[in-house]
């Protein structure tokens, strides 16, 4: 069997690279390739601090969606980073019958990662070279760094696809509507990163349905103070009368508008608001967004 095998937390464009190219070696073998990654992120297990890009959920579609026949997620504990280099091999060709390994030039495994693919024995290894966009090296460092000062933009051409936040749609205060504005409020994921406060320009898919909207993350400076951080949505297309409470949602983040601020009053903030709402939806009408 083929086995891809990396973090692939991301699955951005330098993942989908290795994950194509055992598709691709499976598929002349006339057999569906295994992705092999991990539940958990190995530098969170070790105290680290991480702020994942996607749930597993998600990886899970984005994977599958490259032509991965299944995804295996290794839980990361003491057991397994005991295992040296020589035991993770037998361990893939014994449990997936494995004889060919694809993976990224920089990946390590192993007890303390002393294991480098150009060392292995007894399986095939094709090492995939990185992927580059704009002369550097595309990591999921550096999209996350991206997605946290906001430029959703450029970490959506890293990713290869648009970042997103799933989860349920929850009731919040209502002051949207108060506004004339009411707005689709989700509950953040913890350990999901999220996007630098400000206000963004959105999709929305629920269900069947996908809405253009105006997505603000923060604390509302203007209506209270003290605040959790929200996500909320103004659905630009939707039906006034519309209930997505207790549905998931996704919300797709196209491009920062601008940062989140604080009116002097209430007038001035919805009059920021049609500004944003007429900006938004000028670009969509005019330029054609593949999500």
């Amino acid at each position: 069997m083929v086995v891809a095998v990396g973090n692939f937390d991301g699955v951005h464009l330098g993942h989908a690279a290795v994950i194509k190219r055992a598709c691709k070696e499976a598929f002349g073998r006339g057999e569906k390739a295994l992705v092999y990654t991990f539940e958990n992120h190995p530098r969170a297990f070790l105290g680290s601090d991480v702020n994942y890009i996607v749930s597993n959920e998600k990886r899970r579609e984005l994977i599958m969606n490259l032509g991965a026949g299944d995804v295996y997620f290794q839980r990361f504990d003491h057991e397994f980073c005991e295992k040296s280099p020589e035991e993770f091999i037998v361990f893939l060709q014994k449990k997936f019958m494995c004889d060919i390994m694809v993976c990224g030039a920089d990946f390590r495994f192993g007890k303390n990662a002393q294991g480098h693919p150009e060392n292995i024995k007894g399986v095939k290894v094709i090492i995939v070279p990185d992927v580059n966009v704009d002369g550097m090296k595309v990591s999921s460092s550096r999209i996350r760094a991206l997605i946290s000062s906001g430029n959703v933009e450029e970490a959506n051409k890293l990713l290869g696809y648009v970042f997103s936040v799933r989860s349920i749609v929850v009731h919040g205060r209502h002051l949207g509507t108060e506004l004339g504005f009411p707005t689709m409020n989700q509950r953040h994921v913890p350990g999901l990163i999220l996007p630098s406060n400000g206000v963004y320009a959105t999709y929305v898919r629920c269900g069947s349905e996908t809405f253009e909207g105006i997505t603000n993350i923060g604390v509302r400076p203007s209506v209270e103070t003290g605040g959790d951080i929200t996500v909320e949505t103004f659905l630009l297309n939707a039906s006034p009368d519309i209930n997505l409470y207790g549905t998931e949602a996704e919300t797709l983040f196209i491009f920062r508008l601008r940062s989140e601020k604080k009116f002097e009053s209430l007038e001035a903030l919805s009059d920021q608001i049609k500004k944003d709402c007429s900006f938004v939806r000028d670009f969509f009408s005019k330029n054609e967004i593949i999500l």
